[in-house]
């Protein structure tokens, strides 16, 4: 059974995650995803609000387009 969580480690801190199945699911290549029509509908937003804000990260062209990008 897939664990469905994010680790991260944060200021001398590990921390672990567990997502809703709903929220994120393996794709072929059993990779963690979810796309930005599940974060609207789960979160309650507008999807044009969700495509704003990852267009809005203060974060590289490149890091955005290798995790936002379309599917």
């Amino acid at each position: 059974m897939p664990d469905n969580g994010i680790s991260y480690y944060l200021q001398n801190h590990s921390f672990h995650i567990f997502l809703p199945s709903f929220l994120v699911f393996q794709n072929s290549n059993g990779s963690d995803v979810t796309t930005s029509l599940i974060v609207a509908q789960v979160f309650d937003k507008e999807h044009k609000h969700v495509l704003r804000d990852i267009d809005e990260l203060s974060c590289s062209d490149n890091f955005r387009e290798s995790n936002f990008g379309l599917s």
